[in-house]
């Protein structure tokens, strides 16, 4: 709820796009800046110590924010502090967390597990807007600080239940970077490209535009706003669902999951340039963000799995925290470049643009991984060919 909150204050405080995205670049350097360090940690270290120490960290933050931020005479960058240093928190309790589920279950619940965790994200996704967004007017966001600072101390305590299996070590000469990398290289090349792209240009569609657009250019109140961007994590929760049920090919869903934000986010510029009624209006905004939610499921959920079960356990750490910093690491430059043309350009204007280059992306790779694939194959058949001679 917190990080609704900050990101509603900091748009009231400046009315800049650019401010906005600020706040979004600040929240994602950590995981580009200090994910190796974390995925390293989270394999030489108990997990279990690292997921309690934290949530102990983020509670004495907000606790020393909840009466700091007050007193302060510049909000804005207290707020990007705040929004930094727990990011980088966090990194390293997701990071751990995602690695440690080998240790919480077995092999065959791993997709169970995975969907459930995320349902119990959406859930807090679906409360925390809708509860912020009534809430915002009437309440200071150091009063927020203080009872997220609550929250995390009682979320640290809980951990002391969870009954951790031992660390298997599999291979030592194995837990080391470059086993990770050439994981990554070699079986996760192409998965991480069309990742990448979709995180990228979701800042330019979405991220960004989103708030300005319900905020700024169609006025909705905070509480709309909150009700709206609950949708999404609702759409999470039933995908999380659904997805357990249903059997396919990873990198076949996420390219059509790639195709279908390009889709959503056209259809998100709709009401921007054909007048629409109030109520429809909302329909068809909560219609869209619902539907995001069911798609990141299909994406997201599988791909915790797939890693899990792809990477021996002593790598998932690394392996896991190297993705999410390639997939990552174009977003502050995506997110920079939104908060300038958002300013500049109109809103439709700029979610147009990146439909169209999140498609031309996805149609580029495509391309480029069928003629590697081919080249591969007829390297094979070559070397087949020789030896038989």
């Amino acid at each position: 709820m917190f990080s609704f909150i900050i990101g509603l204050t900091i748009l009231k405080l400046t009315g800049s796009g650019l401010s906005f995205a600020g706040s979004l670049i600040f929240n994602i350097l950590p995981v580009i800046l200090f994910g190796p360090a974390a995925g390293f940690t989270a394999d030489r270290f108990s997990r279990k110590k690292i997921i309690t120490i934290c949530n102990l960290l983020n509670s004495i933050w907000f606790f020393i924010i909840s009466f700091a931020i007050s007193e302060s005479p510049n909000k804005i960058w207290l707020c990007y502090t705040t929004i930094f240093v727990t990011s980088t928190i966090t990194t390293f309790f997701d990071i751990a967390m995602t690695s440690a589920i080998p240790q919480l279950t077995n092999e065959n619940k791993f997709p169970v597990y995975n969907a459930f965790s995320h349902g119990i994200s959406a859930f807090s996704g679906i409360i925390c807007p809708i509860i912020g967004g009534i809430l915002f007017s009437h309440f200071d966001i150091n009063k927020f600080a203080f009872f997220t600072g609550i929250c995390f101390l009682v979320s640290a305590f809980s951990y002391f239940f969870l009954q951790f299996a031992p660390f298997k070590y599999i291979d030592k000469n194995s837990s080391d970077l470059k086993s990770a990398v050439n994981i990554i290289k070699n079986k996760l090349f192409w998965t991480v490209a069309i990742l990448l792209l979709i995180n990228f240009f979701t800042a330019i569609c979405f991220s960004v535009p989103m708030p300005v657009i319900f905020n700024k250019t169609l006025k909705f109140s905070s509480k709309i706003y909150g009700y709206l961007q609950a949708l999404t994590p609702i759409g999470v929760l039933i995908g999380s669902v659904i997805v357990t049920k249903v059997k396919f090919e990873y990198t076949l869903i996420l390219r059509i999951s790639a195709i279908s934000f390009c889709m959503l986010f056209l259809l998100f510029t709709v009401p921007l340039w054909i007048p629409f009624a109030f109520n429809i209006m909302l329909i068809w905004y909560g219609f869209i963000l619902l539907t995001m939610g069911i798609v990141i499921a299909f994406f997201d959920i599988p791909l915790l799995g797939w890693l899990q079960n792809l990477c021996p356990e002593n790598l998932i750490g690394k392996v896991l925290s190297l993705v999410m910093s390639a997939i990552k690491i174009a977003n502050p430059i995506s997110l920079f470049l939104a908060g300038i043309l958002i300013d500049t350009i109109s809103p439709l204007n700029l979610v147009l643009s990146g439909s169209v280059g999140l498609f031309a992306g996805i149609s580029l790779i495509a391309i480029l991984s069928k003629n590697k694939k081919s080249s591969r194959n007829n390297l094979e058949i070559f070397s087949e060919s020789n030896i038989l001679r």
